[in-house]
């Protein structure tokens, strides 16, 4: 197998070092064992710590003129667990694809500083400076697992934690991470994250270390610093947090604005200890104490100028509401960037129906057998119209995503109608007319005529489908008609 090379390689050049054993992740845990996975994923940043050296293999490296370039793209610096390889050993050495050493992490500290953001004294020494939860998050940010529990796994070590592993609750695992942080740390740049992906609100909690890709130079405002900007508001500062089942229960200075509350958090940028992070929070409808973040897009500085309108309260940040149901969530589900409906007909033609047109025209394309309608976002339709060549009896067919599910309709047009009429009806959403439908979600739908039947029947497509990209083969079929 392609990872023999590896795990020959390192046992030679570990007898070639003089060390009798050698522990490699390839092979030294039995993966089956759900005991033995979480206790070897739990104990590994140790094991790393206390190993008399360690080898990192960087298969896609080889000994050459371009050595630099190919090193900082090694997909070894983009994977997840790589991360606690790279900070926990004291002695770390890399190696090319044929096993000839390229240096040490003394040696190449420089490059590597560059490729991962990670302050070389940490890279050197035992770094006796104080190292944020955001800075640390902001490391693993951009980097890669196989599984999306294992971005959090990952990070057991690098934060000095331990729990569980449950392989199957997804994005929760991370959300699970924070709270063990928050356990043992009252560092609030855990907080200090923002992400384009969570939708117009969110709770405190992120949803991955990538949210985390700005904060690299976020510190903790020491208590003392923080009491001295905030001191018109009250003495009494508390940094501690709980989990309740009303949310995120947080002490922290909020100020009122409009129709928000602009709340401080105690960190800040590197060198601006006077310039605490500011989060906008927005109180839940009938809540007096319950708020949620509003515009988790943004990551700004808060408003200390007026330090004295800001008071110091109790509060509680919900996380997503469980009460609510959702199969599709947009904030964080992939969701295609585009979607194709390919549409072919079956005795439409043979029953003496022929395409008067569709509208919007510059959606569509014309493939030999087939047309193709392409839309660019869910919210959006287009409409087909048919008619019959010698009794003019029409009928139309939209076709388009609401919701992110495909919907479809067929109804009767009277001979005066155009693709263009009949496409605003469906646009206008009046109770019990022809605008509600998209909620109805039909893929399968048919339509008695005057002389037969239309169905139209919609399915996804699989070859047609990826994550950025939604297919689905449309048919549209007339039976029955009586022939002229």
């Amino acid at each position: 197998m392609p990872g023999y090379s590896k795990i020959e390689g390192c046992c030679i050049q570990a007898d070639e070092d003089g060390y009798r054993y050698v522990w490699i992740d390839t092979c030294c845990i039995n993966k089956s064992s759900s005991s033995e996975l979480s206790e070897a994923i739990n104990s590994m940043f140790m094991w790393y710590k206390k190993a008399q050296i360690c080898y990192a293999y960087l298969d896609d490296v080889s000994r050459c003129d371009n050595l630099k370039e190919e090193f900082s793209k090694s997909q070894w610096f983009r994977r997840g667990w790589t991360l606690q390889e790279l900070v926990a050993p004291n002695n770390l050495v890399f190696f090319s694809h044929d096993w000839e050493e390229i240096g040490s992490k003394s040696s190449l500290t420089e490059w590597i500083e560059t490729i991962t953001g990670i302050d070389r004294g940490v890279l050197l020494t035992n770094y006796q400076a104080e190292i944020s939860v955001a800075t640390r998050m902001c490391w693993a940010s951009g980097r890669q697992t196989t599984r999306v529990e294992d971005r959090a796994y990952s990070l057991l070590g690098l934060f000095g934690v331990y729990m569980p592993t449950i392989y199957g609750e997804g994005e929760n695992a991370f959300a699970r991470l924070q709270i063990e942080i928050m356990k043992n740390s009252n560092d609030q740049s855990i907080f200090a994250w923002k992400s384009s992906r969570r939708g117009d609100r969110s709770g405190l909690l992120a949803s991955s270390p990538d949210d985390f890709a700005g904060s690299r130079d976020i510190v903790r405002i020491p208590t003392d610093s923080f009491r001295n900007i905030f001191s018109s508001a009250t003495p009494s500062i508390t940094h501690q947090y709980s989990v309740t089942n009303r949310g995120l229960n947080i002490h922290m200075p909020i100020m009122r604005v409009e129709d928000y509350y602009q709340a401080a958090l105690s960190c800040c940028r590197r060198g601006q200890h006077s310039r605490p992070i500011g989060l906008r929070l927005c109180p839940n409808k009938g809540e007096t104490e319950q708020f949620m973040r509003s515009q988790p897009n943004l990551l700004y500085e808060a408003e200390v100028s007026v330090s004295s309108k800001f008071t110091f309260q109790e509060l509680y940040v919900r996380e997503d509401d469980p009460s609510l149901f959702m199969i599709i969530d947009s904030r964080r589900d992939p969701i295609p960037k585009k979607y194709h409906f390919f549409v072919k007909t079956e005795g439409v033609v043979e029953n003496g129906f022929s395409l008067v047109g569709y509208t919007p025209t510059e959606w569509w394309q014309q493939e030999e057998n087939r047309l193709v309608l392409s839309l660019t976002h869910s919210g959006i339709f287009s409409t087909l119209l048919y008619r019959h060549q010698i009794t003019g009896e029409s009928f139309a067919v939209p076709l388009g995503m609401h919701n992110w599910h495909v919907w479809s309709y067929i109804v009767t047009a009277t001979d005066s109608e155009t693709p263009d009429s009949v496409h605003a009806s469906f646009s206008q959403v009046v109770p019990g007319e022809r605008g509600y439908v998209r909620w109805r979600s039909l893929d399968w739908f048919t339509q008695e005529l005057s002389m037969g039947r239309v169905g139209v029947k919609i399915r996804k497509g699989g070859k047609y489908c990826s994550d950025d990209v939604g297919g689905y083969s449309v048919t549209i079929s007339v039976t029955g008609v009586q022939q002229y």
